[in-house]
């Protein structure tokens, strides 16, 4: 059995926290949307990820929304040493809606992925990276809402950490095996 815990957290809410500052030499590098990349920096993330055979098996369905039209992905660098990523997706987010109906008419934004490379996790890394991310979805792309999920099969608990940043839990369900519309309608 796999918890899945669905996050999100409004722009009204990032604006009313305040967050570490990224200072140099941290930096977040923008390189092009690519289902290659992100399966090659989810290995970097979480080498036993238990969801790369079934993005390998639908990759067509995968890559369409990875590589699509609102895509974006980050490196996270310090002294321009690649340290994480993030992929962001904008486009077909039934998980999202489905889990909070209140999403629909606003512009969300999904962290489809994020991390620390395995061995640096424990450094206080995500603190510093993962709100100049909402910094950007928020700031430069305008969204109103940042959505995410996270399971219990990650190698870390990573809910207290979102919620410690201002996300609020919008529904907890458990999967008993994975569902291909994880990857969004194509």
């Amino acid at each position: 059995m796999n918890t899945v815990t669905h996050l999100t957290i409004s722009k009204e809410e990032w604006d009313s926290r305040t967050y570490l500052s990224f200072p140099k030499p941290f930096e977040l590098t923008k390189i092009k949307p690519d289902f290659d990349v992100f399966l090659t920096q989810t290995a970097q993330i979480e080498p036993d990820w238990p969801l790369r055979n079934e993005y390998q098996e639908n990759a067509a369905r995968a890559r369409t929304n990875i590589e699509g039209m609102n895509a974006r992905m980050w490196i996270f660098e310090i002294s321009e040493n690649p340290v994480g990523f993030c992929s962001l997706v904008a486009d077909n987010l039934n998980d999202a809606f489905n889990a909070c109906a209140d999403l629909q008419h606003r512009k969300v934004a999904e962290i489809h992925k994020i991390g620390v490379y395995e061995g640096l996790t424990g450094q206080k890394l995500g603190h510093r990276f993962v709100p100049e991310i909402m910094r950007k979805i928020f700031g430069e792309l305008d969204y109103a809402d940042i959505y995410l999920n996270t399971r219990s099969s990650n190698r870390i608990n990573s809910v207290p950490f979102y919620q410690s940043l201002g996300y609020r839990i919008v529904k907890t369900e458990n999967l008993s095996e994975f569902r291909p519309s994880e990857l969004h309608a194509a």
